[in-house]
């Protein structure tokens, strides 16, 4: 009996130690890190400001991210994302540029990897930062003066304020190799800046205001094991 139990103890050890030495064991993998980008359409997802004369368009969107994988299911990053659109004052005769608004945002974010390790790897994320906006003015910041009744001598007067924000969606990843795959994603971003009027460089007047988008990214994602 006791040679018995000597041997199934041995046994065992033996097991752990190749289970542990074994390299295409079932251990778990080791994190990776990684980096993203991806480009494409953004739009606001509503009237921008109270004043319904003012328009925002359809833009363009570039996002560069840094990952780090803990493991198949959960996914760190950092977010930084750019977008433009143009602002139009909508006129009786026809609508006037009036300038656009820029808007980079710095995003630390969370995916939940729903299948794990699988070719295509479906997933829900969720990040909060800060968005910095920004007003540029057209060349027709003469046409507001008749229509805005804020004293408001010109666009250049016209401002967008920075935001806390936070952006929720979903997307996947295509791997067509071990550390690189294809990447959509598709995201609702709120970013509620207030249009403010500055006359003199002194504030006199602000709008609430909502440049909150829905936007549709496709780029790639390269991951490297540390």
């Amino acid at each position: 009996m006791m040679d018995r139990f000597k041997h199934t103890v041995l046994l065992l050890i033996g097991g752990a130690l190749l289970l542990f030495a074994d390299p295409d064991s079932s251990a778990q993998p080791q994190g990776r890190l990684g980096f993203g980008l991806r480009a494409g359409p953004a739009t606001y997802t509503q009237d921008i400001t109270e004043l319904s004369f003012i328009d925002g368009n359809l833009g363009p969107t570039l996002d560069f991210e840094i990952l780090y994988e803990i493991n198949e299911y959960v996914t760190l990053g950092f977010d930084l994302g750019w977008e433009s659109h143009n602002v139009d004052l909508r006129l009786p005769a026809k609508d006037v540029s009036l300038g656009r608004i820029t808007t980079i945002s710095l995003l630390p974010c969370v995916e939940f990897h729903i299948l794990g390790g699988q070719t295509v790897s479906p997933y829900m994320f969720f990040g909060l930062g800060y968005s910095i906006n920004a007003f540029g003015t057209s060349d027709d910041s003469g046409a507001i003066s008749p229509y805005l009744d804020l004293g408001v001598r010109s666009s250049k007067d016209l401002g967008v304020e920075d935001a806390f924000s936070f952006k929720i969606g979903i997307g996947a990843d295509f791997f067509v190799a071990d550390t690189f795959a294809l990447n959509l994603d598709l995201g609702w971003k709120y970013n509620p800046g207030d249009l403010s009027v500055r006359l003199n460089k002194y504030q006199t007047a602000s709008f609430s205001t909502d440049e909150s988008v829905l936007t549709a990214l496709f780029g790639f994602r390269l991951l490297f094991p540390l």
